[in-house]
């Protein structure tokens, strides 16, 4: 998830975006500033992590490790993938709202 994170903010919001100029691209602004925080579990160990943002500084910090052992348990009810996980999407559940020169999630 962070390098896709990172990606997107070099890519298409923050300040010197690459899309910034390119033909297709004039109304566009590359001029965001990210906060927020995002809390995720992988669902192969468990493992736990926080990404926060602060003014487009990105911070990782692990929670809790993980067991390896988890891996074989099989899933929990509220855990097993639904059709539309299948992509391995990692936006799904993460709502964000994009305001003038903000990012708030």
């Amino acid at each position: 998830m962070i390098p896709w994170l990172k990606y997107l903010m070099m890519t298409f919001l923050t300040a010197g975006a690459k899309a910034e100029g390119p033909a297709g691209f004039e109304d566009f602004t590359c001029d965001h500033v990210l906060n927020g925080m995002v809390v995720g579990s992988r669902r192969d160990n468990g493992e736990l992590y926080a990404i926060a943002v602060h003014d487009n500084q990105v911070e990782v910090e692990m929670l809790w490790p993980g067991v390896k052992d988890w891996s074989t348990y099989p899933p929990l009810g509220s855990t097993h993938r639904r059709p539309r996980d299948e992509g391995g999407s990692p936006l799904i559940g993460v709502r964000c709202r994009l305001l003038p020169g903000r990012v708030q999630w």
